[in-house]
């Protein structure tokens, strides 16, 4: 359970035990936090002295919402306690202004339940970087991540597959050694964005499973100057809430986590060894 104490302008914090300067209580919780049942803390919550409490409850978090629900999280700061705090003359006037940027793809899942967003800048144009991408998947360039794990101790490319550079929305990127299962192309705009997903959510496809899980994997190639690209990278996922999912969310957040930064560290390696750059970036 987190509390966010806010007072009038300017915005600094006040002390729990100081009702003076405090107005607003704002009180964030998870609903499935096994360090401490839902009722002790409402225990905690009548206990706290406060002018107004206010108490968000994250239905999907366990005891880390901002990392479990980070959209939600971000936004309950931003709807509810931003407003009520004055201006900082640290902060910039156009803070404010600064909103999530929208990636091609997003519209695919509107009420997905989970978003995790990764980035990287590359020392090549987006063209020179785009080859790398369309070859990937299992029984082609594979996937530049933790190759045990995703692509059967086969290493993925280290170099641009010329007979891998068809590509065409439709088409499965295989993920197993055998079979059909994969990724489905969504949406192919060369060399600005690759979509990736369910292969319901293609034109004209139904959901064999209307329970199942579904997401998308957006990259976006933003130009940097005349020699270098942005990378960013998106999953969504739209699932079915219930406590297993709850509980199952940290742990596939935290691996996906793992994979993707292994992936545009790899990208980032094996793309600017073919064209050295002096500068560096990080993955974020």
């Amino acid at each position: 359970m987190a509390v966010a104490w806010v007072r009038s302008p300017p915005c600094a914090p006040a002390s729990p035990n100081s009702t003076e300067s405090a107005r607003v209580a704002f009180i964030t919780s998870s609903r499935i936090n096994a360090r401490c049942f839902s009722f002790a803390r409402m225990v905690g919550v009548d206990a706290l002295i406060a002018p107004t409490k206010q108490v968000v409850w994250f239905e999907e978090s366990g005891h880390e919402p901002f990392v479990d629900e980070p959209s939600k999280f971000v936004a309950v700061m931003n709807d509810l306690v931003r407003p009520l705090c004055g201006p900082s003359p640290e902060v910039r006037s156009d803070v404010s202004k600064v909103t999530r940027p929208s990636l091609p793809g997003d519209d695919l899942l509107p009420d997905a339940r989970a978003e995790v967003t990764h980035e990287v800048d590359i020392e090549t144009p987006p063209e020179k970087l785009w080859p790398w991408l369309v070859q990937m998947g299992r029984r082609r360039g594979g996937w530049y991540s933790w190759d045990l794990l995703d692509n059967g101790g086969v290493p993925s490319a280290d170099r641009i597959v010329p007979e891998l550079q068809k590509l065409a929305v439709g088409d499965i990127l295989p993920i197993k050694a055998k079979g059909s299962d994969g990724f489905a192309v969504l949406l192919l705009d060369p060399p600005r964005a690759l979509v990736l997903g369910d292969p319901s959510l293609l034109p004209g496809r139904t959901r064999s499973d209307p329970h199942a899980a579904r997401a998308t994997w957006a990259f976006a190639l933003e130009p940097q100057g005349p020699a270098a690209t942005r990378l960013r990278v998106r999953v969504r996922a739209e699932y079915e809430r219930s406590l297993a999912a709850s509980l199952l969310r940290p742990l596939v957040v935290a691996l996906h986590e793992v994979m993707e930064r292994k992936q545009l560290r790899t990208l980032k390696e094996r793309v600017e060894a073919q064209s050295p750059s002096p500068y560096a970036h990080f993955v974020r």
